[in-house]
């Protein structure tokens, strides 16, 4: 077994966490498959490295919204970024899950398939006022979409 990892590392110059579901997978084998015992021991798995996110300066997120295209884009940005929701997460927001008065957005089932709730910038702007929306995003690859865009247009490398 150790061979093997070895030659994933080495030889195939694979990732850690390649190497980690095709170890997985050989546990999976001898355990259910096989119904042979399997000695945790015998199977070493690889550690894979955590990497800190990108902070953007208060500059560059300032150009980022100012470089959205149009009214809807901006808001998606303003929104993702005021907040700290999921791409995801804003695709499915409705404007009825926004509370003016308490100032907080309701999350309906987000990652992990839990509910919370959000404080809303104090950042003017107003998504009901667009036309006929229902939601501010149709699809979450619109809200990625947005996402990758603006930083290009905006010549913002990170």
């Amino acid at each position: 077994m150790r061979r093997y990892q070895l030659y994933l590392f080495e030889e195939k110059k694979l990732a850690p966490h390649s190497v980690l579901v095709r170890m997985c997978a050989l546990r999976f084998l001898y355990l259910k498959v096989l119904q042979r015992p399997f000695r945790r021991d015998d199977l070493p798995l690889p550690k894979t490295p955590k990497h800190l996110p990108v902070v953007l300066s208060p500059e560059e997120v300032e150009r980022l919204i100012e470089g959205a295209a149009n009214l809807r884009h901006r808001t998606i940005l303003m929104t993702l970024y005021s907040t700290g929701m999921r791409c995801a997460e804003l695709a499915h927001l409705r404007c009825e899950d926004i509370d003016k008065e308490r100032m907080v957005v309701s999350i309906r089932q987000g990652k992990g398939r839990k509910d919370r709730e959000v404080p809303l910038s104090p950042i003017p702007w107003d998504p009901t006022t667009q036309k006929g929306a229902r939601r501010l995003s149709r699809t979450v690859l619109g809200v990625y979409w947005v996402r990758r865009q603006c930083p290009a247009k905006a010549i913002i490398s990170r």
